[in-house]
């Protein structure tokens, strides 16, 4: 069955506004989201991974031991100023299924500590910051 002149027409009218908006020049998103600060603005609160390496969930998946251990680094961060921000962190965080028989390795929540960012310098196009901490229980 044939289709109409009319539905060819359509089809190649949208099918030549779909390539005019795949081409058409815009900034890309990922090269604002680079060009974020590790820095929370004053007041805000963020729950993430370790500022430089947002990591949220580890896990093994080596083929004996998969899913051992499961862990949750999660930090949370504040923002004290503009240049300052400071948190409660993790190595390891939550830890599920460790799968080790010594109870010491067993714990399922076992390590905390206090991290900061401080800013130290920078432009648009670059940031130095000072990210330490300390962990409180090991």
């Amino acid at each position: 069955m044939l289709a109409s002149p009319r539905v060819n027409q359509l089809k190649t009218i949208s099918l030549a506004l779909l390539l005019a908006l795949g081409t058409a020049t815009h900034r890309a998103r990922a090269q604002e989201w680079t060009r974020q600060s590790f820095l929370l603005p004053k007041g805000d609160f963020e729950i993430t991974g370790s500022p430089a390496r947002p990591d949220l969930v580890r896990m093994n998946l080596s083929r004996d031991s998969a899913f051992k251990p499961v862990e949750f680094p999660v930090d949370f961060f504040w923002g004290v100023t503009n240049h300052v921000m400071i948190g409660i962190t993790h190595e390891q965080g939550l830890r599920l299924n460790s799968g080790a028989p010594d109870p010491k390795f067993r714990d399922t929540y076992n390590d905390v500590g206090f991290g900061s960012v401080i800013f130290l310098g920078g432009d648009r196009d670059f940031e130095v910051d000072l990210h330490a901490g300390f962990r409180f229980i090991d």
